[in-house]
């Protein structure tokens, strides 16, 4: 009996120290180009690293494959609205919010999305992109092979202007598909630079938050009518329980539309005019879309008023 367990022990050590070799081992190291970013944070003080997977893979970073993170790393970007609300907000408002929170490093993932940019499209939170340059982002080291990542030396900078308190803003929507606005679930269903809001379709809008602090909200869209430049135009209601705010949408590059908003409260958004088919209309030759579209959405952009 001891034996059997004896032999068990052995059998389920030298596993392990198989996996072990297989994941850290001589060969490995040879091609681990991530050895090169390990050296580079091992020679920071107090290093405090913050990985940035991809919009449509949230898993890009396991812990199973040849980048062990070893280094220290706060919850990924996107299950914190804080950082989703300064990277929205520009390169400055996000290196003074990484200057905030005590991290040195940005580690970015280089596959899906374009390289020196941090590109998050409308869905459960505002629209984001921003390039990520000197002074206030240096590339300081490069992996390539299976996940592609590069790693961002951020500057320490001065916090003036910085809002401590501020949490940032989930967006919960209703009565518009899933498959819209979840790009976790269904990537860009329509590509990354738009979401067409379709006939079946009765969007509304509430922020949501962790915190309450009684602050409004300017919630920004970047509307675009349907379809292209010879777009018909539409008009859309803003609706919330303050009032009812009419905009016209003509073809063209598209039209910012602002609604003020307070945490929790309801924004529906509704074309008053028909909505157009593709496949009817023929504004483009040959487009067989029978889809009933209504107007785009582009981006959405939230500032907290003062």
């Amino acid at each position: 009996m001891q034996s059997n367990r004896r032999n068990l022990l052995i059998l389920v050590a030298t596993c392990f120290a198989v996996l072990l070799f297989l994941l850290f081992g001589p060969e490995n190291q040879k091609s681990d180009s991530y050895a090169q970013i390990r050296a580079v944070i091992s020679r920071t003080p107090e290093s405090k690293v913050l990985e940035i997977s991809p919009d449509l893979n949230a898993r890009y970073f396991p812990w199973l494959n040849p980048i062990p993170v070893t280094f220290q790393s706060v919850d990924p970007a996107k299950n914190d609205p804080r950082f989703m609300r300064a990277a929205s907000k520009g390169a400055e408002e996000l290196a003074k919010f990484l200057t905030h929170e005590g991290i040195t490093h940005l580690l970015i993932a280089d596959s899906g999305q374009e390289r020196n940019r941090i590109f998050y499209r409308w869905g459960a939170g505002p629209s984001i992109d921003v390039a990520l340059t000197e002074p206030l982002f240096r590339v300081v080291a490069v992996a390539f092979g299976e996940f592609p990542a590069t790693l961002y030396a951020v500057k320490k900078v001065e916090l003036d202007g910085f809002c401590f308190e501020c949490q940032g803003v989930r967006f919960e929507w209703n009565g518009v598909r899933e498959s819209a606005v979840d790009t976790s679930r269904y990537g860009y269903v329509e590509g990354r630079d738009i979401v067409w809001i379709l006939g079946q379709d009765q969007p509304s809008l509430r922020l949501m938050s962790t915190m309450d602090s009684g602050v409004r909200y300017r919630v920004t869209f970047k509307i675009i009518a349907a379809y292209g430049d010879d777009a018909p135009p539409q008009i859309l209601k803003f609706q919330t329980e303050e009032g009812e705010q009419f905009e016209k949408i003509v073809g063209g590059p598209g039209k910012d539309v602002s609604v003020e908003l307070d945490l929790g409260k309801v924004l529906e958004i509704h074309s008053v005019l028909p909505c157009m088919v593709p496949a009817v209309a023929q504004l483009e030759a040959g487009n067989q879309d029978t889809r009933e579209l209504c107007f785009g959405i582009s981006s959405i952009k939230v500032e907290e008023i003062k």
